[in-house]
């Protein structure tokens, strides 16, 4: 049995965290109440999370990886020591910097400006270009 770790992550938008996942190739859970996360036996574990990737998406030995809302907003992910292999520090960044970007260009986008140019500008940067309607 690998013992759940807790990292806390900069996301505090649970549609930026769902798209940034589905970005990413998973087809995550949205709980409006947290839900118990499960083991590679399919064993209840204790921990609790909102936002789950099932662990049949994880990996065939995996178990799930969920993200929990915190009482100032921000979510901690909840990842094995087995999945951290994997599920590592570059991948919850890589996870974190999607949703936040998804969350800001929501914000553009109520303002009333449209995107007509996105440019990588490196591996941790981008440029966007927006007008007016």
């Amino acid at each position: 049995m690998s013992y759940n770790r807790e990292y806390r992550t900069r996301i505090t938008d649970s549609d930026s965290l769902m798209e940034a996942l589905k970005q990413m190739g998973f087809h995550p859970e949205y709980h409006q109440a947290a839900v118990h996360l499960y083991g590679y036996h399919g064993d209840k574990r204790k921990e609790t999370a909102e936002v789950v990737i099932p662990r049949k998406q994880v990996g065939a030995a995996s178990n799930d990886i969920g993200f929990k809302q915190q009482a100032d907003g921000a979510f901690l992910a909840i990842i094995s020591d087995f999945d951290k292999a994997v599920y590592n520090n570059t991948w919850l960044n890589d996870v974190t910097g999607r949703a936040l970007e998804f969350k800001a260009l929501k914000s553009i986008k109520a303002l009333g400006l449209k995107q007509v140019n996105r440019i990588e500008v490196s591996a941790t940067h981008v440029r966007y270009q927006f007008q007016k309607g």
